[in-house]
């Protein structure tokens, strides 16, 4: 199905929750799905090196101490003027911009309208940049859609960060309400996928919930993990590359709540595509 592309917004709320999984060598095992749906027997996923005694809140950047790690931002046109000389002063090292979405009702692509503005300003004020694509994909064929239209508006511009593939529920009206495990998994490789032949480093956003009932994590182990668990304790068993722990963050040049991110173990010449 040809989708329409249609300068709209969408509100995004994101769904939380908290598994607690420990072990030395983490099987998949001790994931399970709703419905008929259970994981297949399959190479382990690598395992979350870190506890809740690592981290610690400063102020509203969380730090941790058990390893390198680098304070960062997500963005969208919900934060429309944004100051990003102040927000590098404040101590923001790295930015993930929404690039474009799709819609939850008809799935029309949209471009984020500050992606481009935003893209500007943050890398004249030094920062680092990612991004995403909040994608409401019901077929492995529209995110290939979604990655396709993403890379067109990034057209020549350098990511330092990885380009995240993002899909969330938002209701049970809605026409992703009726998503399989198989499906949404081959959504999120041929989303990844794509951005990799691309050049660009490519990840995965989402939350233990979704994680837990859509999602062979033992399939996407190739791909950056993009963790959404608000709290000052991340009680979560696999790898994570980025953990975004709250969306009521505060930050000098930004006005009203912002997220806010910590990355783990950060490389950057590992995502760096320049």
């Amino acid at each position: 199905m040809k989708r329409y592309i249609i300068p709209i917004f969408l509100l995004c709320f994101l769904l939380t929750g908290c598994k607690v999984v420990s072990s030395d060598v983490l099987s998949v095992q001790p994931v399970t799905h709703t419905g008929t749906n259970t994981l297949k027997p399959g190479p382990t996923i690598p395992v979350n090196p870190y506890t809740p005694t690592d981290f610690d809140l400063d102020g509203d950047f969380m730090t941790c101490l058990s390893g390198d790690y680098r304070i960062g931002i997500d963005v969208s046109a919900w934060q429309e003027e944004i100051n990003w000389q102040q927000v590098a002063d404040a101590g923001v090292e790295f930015v993930i911009l929404r690039i474009a979405w799709s819609g939850s009702e008809k799935g029309v692509l949209a471009e984020d309208t500050c992606f481009r503005r935003h893209y500007e300003g943050a890398t004249a004020a030094g920062l680092q940049v990612g991004g995403y694509f909040f994608s409401q994909a019901i077929s492995p064929e529209e995110a290939a859609e979604e990655a396709e239209y993403a890379l067109s508006i990034l057209e020549d511009r350098s990511l330092q960060m990885p380009l995240f593939f993002d899909w969330e529920e938002l209701s049970p009206n809605y026409r992703t309400n009726k998503m399989d495990v198989r499906t949404m998994t081959d959504c999120v490789k041929t989303f990844c996928e794509r951005v990799k032949e691309a050049g660009y480093e490519p990840g995965i956003y989402f939350n233990p919930d979704l994680a837990g009932r859509l999602l062979y994590l033992e399939e996407l182990t190739d791909y950056r993990f993009w963790l959404a668990l608000y709290g000052t304790e991340m009680n979560y068993g696999y790898k994570v590359d980025l953990w975004q722990y709250t969306n009521a963050g505060h930050v000098p040049g930004i006005n009203g709540d912002v997220d806010l991110n910590i990355y783990l173990n950060y490389n950057m010449e590992e995502s760096n595509n320049e």
